[in-house]
Parts: C-alpha cells; structure tokens; sequence
C-alpha cells in the first residue's frame, strides 16, 4: 500500500510542480501590468 501511495506521488508531484511553475510565471506578468494599469505603479 505504501509503494502504491509513493509510486503515486513520483508521477504526481513533478506535474504538479509544472503545473505551480507554469500559473507562476503567468501570474507575475500579469500581476506587474494590472498594477501598472490600475493602480497606477511603474
């Protein structure tokens, strides 16, 4: 049971942690040009 369990969290964890990346860096963009046009900030 707990081979299955850490079989499942090695094919798991690195498309998890691509996935985490990826809304990251969509995030951060998008985070720096909503404050440049709403708020104001360079």
């Amino acid at each position: 049971m707990i081979s299955k369990m850490l079989r499942t969290i090695v094919v798991f964890a690195p498309i998890i942690a691509a996935l985490a990346w990826v809304i990251f860096n969509i995030q951060k963009p998008a985070r720096e040009q909503f404050n440049r046009d709403f708020l104001g900030k360079d």
